[in-house]
């Protein structure tokens, strides 16, 4: 993903001291800004195919673990942006949308202690864009990625229930977990 320098400032009202945001001017040259994720910037990301695909602004903070950083995300929009650009890009957004989801978990793990607001808010915004990449996924061979991430959400509120354990090392021995490189990133990283 490509951006202009200006996108990002600094701001010392926040705990983590950055904030997205987009600087514009009009044809007088006044300048103004807005938030990041207001709707006015354009996201695009290049899939491994080569195709660029626009995606939600979200996917940007994936870079340079702008998760954990970024003091302006509405958490409470993400589900929103995903559902309208799986209507306007299709399938593709869905593995956008589940790495969305990984680095979410990662950066609740680096900040829940020093910060159990943000990781709450990071471990409820996981769970949710994961149970629609579930329901929006039911016949996909993708199925076992989001089950391991429902496991790793699961993990990080409560210990695992007895069948969730089974689970887990059924789904460790099988060919399926093998073939899904999120599954090994997921598991091993």
């Amino acid at each position: 993903m490509k951006f202009a320098d200006d996108l990002r400032g600094k701001s010392s009202a926040g705990n983590h001291g950055i904030n997205l945001y987009r600087f514009m001017s009009d044809r007088s040259g006044v300048e103004s800004s807005v938030s990041f994720f207001d709707g006015h910037v354009t996201v695009v990301h290049k899939l491994n195919s080569g195709k660029k695909i626009i995606v939600p602004p979200f996917a940007y903070l994936q870079e340079e673990e702008l998760w954990k950083e970024c003091d302006n995300i509405p958490f409470s929009k993400i589900l929103g942006y995903y559902q309208d650009a799986l209507l306007k890009v299709g399938e593709e957004i869905l593995r956008v949308a589940n790495y969305d989801v990984l680095y979410m978990l990662k950066a609740y793990d680096e900040v829940k202690e020093h910060d159990p607001l943000r990781g709450s808010c990071l471990l409820e915004a996981a769970q949710q864009l994961n149970e629609w990449l579930m329901h929006n996924n039911e016949a996909s061979s993708d199925m076992i990625v989001y089950k391991m991430n429902q496991l790793q959400i699961s993990r990080r509120q409560r210990q695992f229930s007895d069948y969730e354990g089974t689970f887990l090392i059924d789904v460790i021995k099988s060919d399926q977990f093998n073939a899904t490189p999120e599954g090994r990133d997921l598991f091993y990283s």
